[in-house]
């Protein structure tokens, strides 16, 4: 407004000095506001560098940790199948093992079983005087015979000792035939189950499995096709093992 009221009066020299100053001034004051706006720009410019450099660096960072986790799982999942592989290599180990001993079994039984025949046939076709001495099996030998494994678990089974197979076979080995064949039988198998009379005692997993065997109140599996003639297993079995037996008396001790 001063300029324009000045150039309106044109009269004096003061006047048109006092317009080159204020010129004079509004340039000076123009030209730091522009030199202000570049600085401004200029540091944003250099923080937006900055903020990229900063980011592409935390990129890498990340890439570089998921790398290793990668490996990790990685080198984990070897790990892990390595030790699968070498527990089912003991499994197999033991499996084979386990049925290596059950065919020697198979074949001891075969051959018991074919000189328990070869005996009776003998027995059978000369007096008793005259008959050829055979070795006799032993009643312990033979009901050990028919106790089972399992091959995976090693569970034992005496449930085969109560078996008519089992039951055969115990009086084919016989020497003489005894007169009451079942009353034998069963005194012999109770015999070695308690550890009586001079019989050895069964180990002590099979004593217990057979001990549930023998406690049900049903006859025996090989006297069951007797029918009425033979009630040996009703009342079951109330007498104590030989293990079971020794456990109870180191208890009150």
């Amino acid at each position: 407004e001063t300029i324009a009221r000045l150039n309106n009066n044109n009269t004096n020299t003061k006047s048109k000095q006092l317009k080159r100053k204020i010129e004079g001034l509004v340039q000076t004051t123009k030209k730091p506001r522009n030199q202000l706006a570049n600085s401004k720009t200029r540091d944003l410019e250099e923080l937006m560098k900055k903020l990229k450099n900063q980011a592409h660096q935390l990129e890498k960072e990340i890439e570089l940790e998921k790398r290793k986790e990668q490996k990790e799982q990685q080198l984990m999942k070897k790990a892990a199948e390595n030790y699968y592989k070498e527990q089912l290599k003991r499994i197999q180990q033991k499996t084979s093992e386990a049925e290596r001993k059950l065919d020697g079994n198979k074949k001891d039984q075969d051959s018991d079983e074919d000189g328990v025949k070869k005996s009776s046939i003998i027995r059978r076709k000369y007096k008793r005087k005259y008959t050829y001495k055979c070795r006799e099996i032993s009643s312990y030998k033979v009901f050990c015979k028919f106790v089972k494994y399992d091959a995976k678990t090693g569970v034992c089974d005496a449930s085969g000792i109560l078996s008519t197979a089992c039951y055969e076979v115990w009086v084919d080995s016989r020497k003489r035939p005894p007169k009451k064949p079942e009353e034998a039988f069963r005194r012999a198998l109770t015999a070695h189950c308690r550890g009586v009379d001079g019989r050895r005692a069964f180990p002590e997993h099979v004593e217990e499995n057979l001990l549930l065997e023998l406690r049900k109140k049903k006859s025996w599996a090989c006297f069951q096709k007797c029918g009425d003639r033979c009630n040996i297993g009703i009342q079951g079995f109330p007498a104590m093992g030989y293990h079971e037996k020794r456990k109870q008396e180191m208890k009150m001790k």
